[in-house]
């Protein structure tokens, strides 16, 4: 049986090629069981350091830091779950660009996003080609910034 073409590897390249085409990428993100530790403290939303996934809180700031679009997608039946969920984005450092909103296909009844950290789709292997993809980013920058150096 052949390999699917966007399998882990072929995820990352992809996704490496629309960064340096497009100079941004959308990576949205579920709060509950995602960066939220919902199945242990439910929805009584509030600054709990144990209830964070810290880990991929800490990974989506190094998407902002970055330069990269955030988007919070979440299920939410009240409004105001809503605005806690995206006040404690905030305060964690990870203030969503967009909620719920899909910019690059207003209106679509599929989202468009580069990559999605969600639970209940492959976090660990989203979060790794995101880590990967940072990392390489972080590498290049050092390398620009170095060369500026010495020809200054």
């Amino acid at each position: 049986m052949k390999e699917h073409p966007y399998y882990t590897e072929g995820a990352f390249d992809r996704l490496l090629a629309e960064y340096l085409k497009y100079d941004t990428l959308y990576i949205a993100f579920d709060f509950d069981n995602t960066i939220w530790d919902y199945d242990t403290y439910g929805d009584k939303y509030e600054d709990n350091y144990d209830a964070v996934c810290w880990e991929i809180v800490e990974l989506l700031k190094g998407v902002k830091q970055a330069g990269l679009k955030l988007i919070l997608w979440t299920s939410c039946p009240k409004k105001e779950d809503e605005d806690i969920k995206a006040e404690l984005c905030t305060k964690w450092g990870i203030k969503p660009d967009y909620i719920n909103y899909s910019p690059l296909s207003p209106g679509a009844v599929k989202p468009h996003f580069n990559l999605l950290l969600d639970d209940r789709a492959g976090l660990e292997s989203a979060a790794q080609i995101l880590s990967k993809l940072l990392l390489l980013n972080a590498v290049y920058n050092y390398m620009e910034n170095k060369k500026e150096e010495k020809q200054l």
